[in-house]
C-alpha cells in the first residue's frame, strides 16, 4: 500500500452512484522531481474499471494546459503498430475500442486464436520489464513527462510502488 493521502472523489464516469478511492499526489513536480512547476496528479486503485481514465479524461476536458499520461500509452502503441503489421486493425488499441473491448475475449482474425486484449497487453509488458527491467514504465514515464510541456498531468494508471518511487527520485 502507498502511503499517501486517499480522497473519496464523487464520480465523472458512467455511474453517478460510485464513488472512487483514489491516491493524489498533490505537490509541485518541482518539489518531487525536477521537471519545472508543473503539477502531477497520479490515481491509483487495486481494483479495475472503476473509472481511472474515465475521471482523468474527464478532467483533462475541463482544465487547461492539462495533459493524461499512461504508463502503458507506449505498450499499447507497440501492439497497435504489431497488429497493423499483421494485417490486423490497430485501431483496437487506441480509445475508446480499447476501453470498450480489452476484457473482451475476441477473435481479431481467424488465422489467429483469441483472447483478451489486457491479458496480452500484461503479457507484452511482463516480457519487456523481465529483459529491460521492472522500473521500464517507471522511465518511460518518466521520460513523457519530461517532454510535457503542460502545467497539470493526470497519470491514471500507478499500480506498482516501483513506479512511484522511480518518479520521486
Amino acid at each position: 500500500m502507498l502511503d499517501f493521502p486517499t480522497f473519496v472523489l464523487p464520480t465523472i464516469a458512467t455511474n453517478p452512484d460510485l464513488n472512487f478511492s483514489f491516491i493524489i499526489l498533490l505537490h509541485p513536480l518541482d518539489a518531487l522531481l525536477s521537471f519545472g512547476k508543473q503539477l502531477i496528479i497520479l490515481f491509483s486503485s487495486n481494483t479495475v474499471g472503476i473509472g481511472k481514465t474515465t475521471t482523468s479524461n474527464k478532467l483533462v476536458e475541463a482544465i487547461e494546459d492539462s495533459v493524461k499520461i499512461s504508463f502503458m500509452d507506449q505498450t499499447r502503441d507497440h501492439l497497435a503498430g504489431i497488429f497493423s503489421e499483421m494485417g490486423l486493425d490497430g485501431n483496437y488499441w487506441k480509445e475508446p475500442l480499447y476501453s470498450k473491448n480489452k476484457n473482451i475475449k475476441q477473435n481479431f482474425n481467424s488465422n489467429y486464436n483469441e483472447f483478451v486484449q489486457r491479458t496480452l497487453l500484461c503479457d507484452y509488458s511482463d516480457l519487456l520489464q523481465k529483459h529491460f527491467g521492472k522500473d521500464c514504465w517507471a522511465k518511460a514515464m518518466s521520460y513523457a513527462i519530461e517532454q510535457s510541456k503542460e502545467k497539470y498531468i493526470f497519470v491514471d494508471d500507478l499500480r506498482r510502488p516501483i513506479e512511484l518511487d522511480y518518479l520521486i527520485k
